[in-house]
């Protein structure tokens, strides 16, 4: 009733607070889900309606595409990077997207916003088909604020592959010590394929 209309306010605030609303309600307000899913592409509610539908129905939230999802998702983590923890309803949101998220997640590495790259990182983590991204999380590793190097090392950890080996070996001398540690901890997870960096380690 009465929040399915606020959806469609003019204003743009009204829109966002009925989505965090309906975020509250949760898995009570599924009949909901397709009204979230039609505001997700909306760039005021957009970020709260994507939390929402995570919440209220993961299934429906999965069957939005990733060219709104994710960038709705990483939009709902802008200011977030001084928090303590990353918010753990849009990490899983954006790793449950799988693989078709990691372009996106890439991209949101190079955002301005550290809550966005922080949040970015951190899906990448749990994310298993995200190899292509160990460029970016190299990179990463220079980034200003410590959460987000934290979390693209954890994730350089878990998402190297053999065919990373040669960047990854490259990193082991690399001048900054976390990257450092982070690059000998992913070469060493890659087991027995990891032989050609015995040279650098």
């Amino acid at each position: 009733g009465g929040l399915a209309s606020a959806l469609r306010d003019p204003d743009p605030r009204v829109r966002g607070e009925a989505a965090a609303a309906f975020e509250r309600i949760g898995p009570a307000a599924a009949d909901s889900a397709p009204l979230l899913a039609n505001v997700i592409d909306d760039a005021d509610a957009g970020p709260a309606a994507a939390r929402a539908l995570a919440r209220v129905d993961p299934g429906a939230f999965g069957a939005v595409s990733s060219e709104s999802a994710v960038p709705a998702l990483l939009e709902a983590a802008r200011g977030t990077g001084d928090a303590r923890f990353p918010d753990p309803l849009i990490i899983r949101a954006l790793a449950a997207r799988g693989a078709s998220s990691v372009p996106r997640l890439v991209a949101g590495l190079r955002d301005p916003d550290a809550g966005v790259r922080w949040h970015a990182a951190a899906a990448l983590m749990h994310v298993g088909a995200a190899t292509a991204a160990v460029p970016d999380l190299l990179r990463a590793m220079g980034d200003d604020t410590w959460a987000v190097r934290n979390a693209a090392g954890r994730a350089l950890e878990d998402v190297a592959a053999p065919s990373a080996l040669p960047q990854l070996a490259a990193a082991v001398s690399d001048p900054s010590v976390e990257t450092r540690y982070h690059a000998v901890r992913a070469v060493g997870r890659l087991g027995r394929a990891a032989a050609p960096a015995v040279p650098q380690l």
